[in-house]
């Protein structure tokens, strides 16, 4: 991660010396703009670039895969930027498009220009919100950084706990994940919006809209299924770096679709042994062990590594809070965070930077919008106009009928807290985690094929099948059953008792007046006496906000919160 913070004071007065000496510190050997004697402006960034004529600077945290293109059509003006290439190309698309600069981008990334002619932060994040970007305007004083504890280190005044989403989470709502942090005062850009901070007011819009291909409902399914080929591999090898390259295989379709193009990209270059294929094994656990599914990719991928993880052991709430100094920078979406970190780990030993994972498959092929799924649809919007806040983006009208569930599934609440806790555990461990079907070209070509490629006689993501023939053993594409982690999960509460009782006493959820004791109690009955999905869910989100409450607030002698600590990382 190239992590960068931005702060101004919009009216011109010079910043407080004590914060920016804070943000500095925190940026100790990281880039600074050259020859800059500007007092009302921080910046600070690992890659930041500068204009020697307008004097703007820009910051990124980015892997654009779009360089060639891109170079291409703002190269001109890289004469007068130097800096670093990702944040040059960022600033050199601003300088020519203004603050329509984003659409020009493809990848994974967060960035942020300070544009002085406007005394204005232009920032944004890309289309699905795989990097991470937050803002804050506290008066005249406003900040843009790619980490919450930058802000929170450099605006005091963004100190309390987000009751709001706390509660929400709760309740099993996820919408206050796409706009807002567990901290008051500290705002997420959502996935595919800019936002631009100009006297004293943040502005924020939606930069990009899905394009309609009404040429792919004419086209038969045997071209269709070739151009998922086609712009899945492109997706795949965009993703992959040259160095070692590690895949998270279940045996499933989807990631075992990963595993097989990359070995193909690998082998081609004569480097399969920079890849490496990391399975997490249950063989005491029928419902989810896929070893048979994940032995068949090893053994048509000779050459690669192969890397077995025993799971038997990796049941829920066994990693909890800070455990292994993990940062919990807002409540652990990850309900069984032990199993997530252990291949992330295993990456890392095997020295491998890169991690591919086929999360995103099952809403990006899923044959159609199921009853369930249109019923939390229509109850969030519901829930959402009762309190005021915007509705969800809606889906493109073009799209086929699947594509409202497909388009709500991406871009929810859920995704945006899921992706949240994703980058949060790869930082954690030190590697790239990357999600080949977040892929812009994909997504629009998913958005517009008929509904008929995903579910064909019988059997879903058809098209997967179709186009990957030869890339996936038959045992693996043919297959239609799906393993699943529950009864691992279930296992948690009981052996983690001793660890997650104390966490219901004098608790700081109670304290927030988020949940009564009464409701604690019921929480924590229903998971251990009748242990379903639901119950482990609910009480995952208890422990999740509580244990974020106890290491991360401070609280009053009354009961009340009064500050957001900082941990360091």
């Amino acid at each position: 991660m190239s992590h960068f913070a931005a702060l101004a004071s919009l009216r011109s007065g010079p910043l407080d010396p004590a914060v920016v000496a804070s943000l500095r510190g925190r940026f100790h050997g990281a880039a600074a703009p050259q020859g800059s004697s500007d007092e009302s402006v921080a910046l600070h960034g690992w890659s930041m670039a500068g204009h020697n004529g307008s004097s703007c600077v820009a910051l990124a945290d980015a892997r654009l895969e779009n360089r060639d293109a891109l170079i291409a059509d703002v190269g001109g003006e890289l004469r007068s930027i130097t800096g670093s290439d990702d944040a040059a190309l960022v600033l050199a698309a601003y300088e020519k498009y203004g603050d329509q600069f984003a659409e020009r981008l493809s990848g994974d990334f967060a960035v942020a220009i300070w544009d002085p002619r406007s005394r204005a932060i232009v920032a944004a994040r890309d289309v699905f919100g795989v990097r991470q970007l937050f803002f804050a305007c506290t008066g005249p004083v406003a900040g843009v950084s790619s980490t919450i504890e930058a802000l929170r280190a450099a605006l005091p005044i963004c100190d309390r706990p987000n009751r709001a989403l706390l509660q929400a989470f709760l309740d099993s709502e996820f919408e206050h994940w796409t706009r807002e942090t567990a901290i008051l005062g500290i705002h997420r850009v959502p996935a595919g919006h800019v936002v631009v901070i100009r006297n004293e007011k943040a502005i924020v819009r939606r930069y990009h809209q899905w394009a309609p291909r009404p040429e792919l409902r004419s086209r038969s399914d045997r071209d269709l299924a070739a151009e998922y080929a086609h712009l899945f591999t492109q997706s795949v090898r965009a993703k992959m770096d040259d160095g070692p390259t590690a895949v998270l295989l279940s045996g499933g379709l989807d990631s075992s679709a990963i595993g097989g193009v990359a070995y193909d990209q690998r082998r081609r270059a004569g480097a399969a042994a920079d890849l490496a294929f990391i399975a997490t094994r249950f063989p005491d656990t029928a419902s989810a062990d896929e070893g048979v599914f994940s032995d068949a990719m090893l053994n048509a991928c000779p050459g690669a590594t192969g890397i077995s993880i025993p799971g038997e052991r990796q049941w829920s709430f066994k990693e909890l809070g800070g455990d292994d100094d993990y940062s919990e920078v807002e409540p652990d979406f990850g309900y069984v965070r032990t199993m997530g970190l252990s291949r992330l780990r295993v990456a890392a030993a095997a020295g491998c930077k890169v991690v591919l994972s086929g999360h995103w498959g099952d809403q990006l092929m899923t044959s159609r919008a199921d009853q369930r799924s249109w019923l939390r649809r229509t109850v969030t919007r519901a829930r959402r106009a009762a309190r005021g806040l915007p509705a969800p983006p809606a889906a493109p009208e073009f799209a086929a009928p699947f594509a409202a569930n497909c388009h709500w599934l991406l871009s929810s609440g859920q995704a945006s807290a899921g992706l949240a806790h994703m980058s949060y555990g790869a930082e954690h461990i030190g590697v790239s985690w990357r999600f080949p079907y977040l892929d812009r070209a994909l997504v629009e070509f998913m958005l517009n094929v008929p509904d008929r490629v995903r579910n064909q006689h019988g059997r879903p993501k058809w098209i997967l099948r179709a186009g990957l023939d030869g890339v996936l053993p038959t045992l693996v594409r043919d297959r239609v059953t799906k393993s699943h982690i529950s009864d691992i999960s279930l296992r948690g509460p009981v052996r983690e008792a001793r660890r997650l009782k104390p966490l219901f006493e004098d608790s700081r959820v109670v304290s927030l007046g988020l949940r009564s004791p009464a409701e604690l109690r019921r929480v924590w009955r229903n998971a251990t006496d009748h242990p379903t999905v639901i119950h482990f869910r609910i009480l995952a989100r208890v422990v999740a906000v509580e244990t974020w409450l106890r290491r991360r607030v401070e609280f009053a002698p009354n009961g009340q919160p009064a500050a957001v600590r900082e941990v360091l990382t």
